[in-house]
């Protein structure tokens, strides 16, 4: 999804065999560390794999889409509301959050949809990786951090990727037509400080 050749490809070959017509991009790397010290190809790395490939996903599906499609973007809370711990990750996902917007309006009257949908936690093997980087750093277990995720939400509990791929499903349906560069949190309540 870092490679223009590559998504070329994948979208020459999807678009060979049918008519695609709803794009959802759902990449994420998570890096965990204070600012001062997360060193810059790690940032980059961040930054590669949750804005440019959202850039270089739309710019194909842009290419090849035709009115009435619609294109949902991942974005998250954190590209919302800043961490402490979690500035590439943050920079990154308020960068598809801001992406959303632009498309949205340039897009927009040729008849295409652009959304981000912003979870909050939500139970996968990123979140998974990201509790274990939190705890070898606070001497505490990766099922502590999870149970706190769990805790901090005002549902107790965490979202499931279905949670996440229903709200998509709505984005790319008939009952959103009217919802244009949108950002749809969907945290359970959940709204750090």
């Amino acid at each position: 999804i870092t490679d223009e050749a590559a998504v070329g490809q994948a979208f020459a070959h999807l678009t060979a065999r049918q008519q695609v017509t709803d794009i959802v991009h759902c990449a994420g790397v998570v890096s965990v560390g204070e600012v001062l010290e997360v060193p810059a190809a790690e940032i980059r790395r961040v930054l590669n794999v949750n804005l440019m490939s959202a850039f270089i996903v739309a710019q194909a599906a842009g290419r090849m889409l035709t009115a009435g499609a619609t294109m949902t973007f991942l974005g998250s809370q954190a590209g919302v509301h800043g961490a402490p711990g979690w500035a590439a990750y943050c920079a990154a996902k308020a960068g598809v959050v801001r992406l959303v917007e632009a498309l949205a309006k340039e897009l927009g009257p040729r008849g295409l949809r652009v959304n981000a949908v912003c979870p909050g936690t939500v139970d996968s093997p990123m979140t998974r990786h990201a509790a274990e980087l939190m705890a070898a750093g606070n001497a505490v277990s990766p099922a502590e951090i999870m149970q706190r995720y769990e805790q901090g939400n005002p549902l107790r509990r965490i979202a499931t990727t279905d949670e996440i791929a229903d709200v998509c499903l709505f984005l790319a349906s008939p009952l959103a037509a009217f919802i244009n560069g949108a950002s749809i949190m969907v945290d359970g309540g959940e709204r750090p400080g």
